[in-house]
């Protein structure tokens, strides 16, 4: 919706975890079945630090994010399914509570296309902590 286009503090260096050693401090805590990894960013920005529930097949069902602004917070749920033999996320669900904006949102993914040739990415920046500014 219209209403959340302001909002871009989502952290999109949570998607990339080789990353991840470079923007945040990472404290790893035994979960049953899998982990939790409590990642506090390195440079301070809106958000404060982000909690990733990582199962043992490497998925990452549950991603939050909590900001310094007092009860600003986003939960990300994924759902995996096997494609054509691949593990791939099928549906995501968030709930958004960020200043005076509620929402949740729910995006579903169909019609894979698997090694699809894509263009080659641009260069990653010289200077590693640059990729975590947010």
């Amino acid at each position: 919706p219209w209403y959340l286009n302001g909002i871009t503090k989502i952290e999109g260096a949570t998607l990339d975890a080789d990353r991840w050693p470079h923007c945040f401090t990472i404290a790893v805590e035994a979960k049953n079945p899998g982990y939790l990894l409590h990642m506090v960013r390195k440079i301070r920005g809106e958000v404060d630090h982000i909690d990733v529930t990582v199962a043992p097949s490497g998925e990452i069902p549950h991603i939050e994010w909590f900001y310094h602004n007092a009860g600003d917070h986003v939960v990300l749920d994924q759902l995996y399914q096997s494609v054509n033999g691949y593990r791939v996320v099928t549906k995501q669900v968030s709930q958004i509570t960020l200043h005076h904006i509620h929402a949740l949102g729910t995006s579903s993914f169909t019609d894979f296309n698997f090694n699809t040739p894509v263009p080659t990415p641009t260069p990653t920046p010289s200077e590693p902590l640059r990729q975590c500014d947010n």
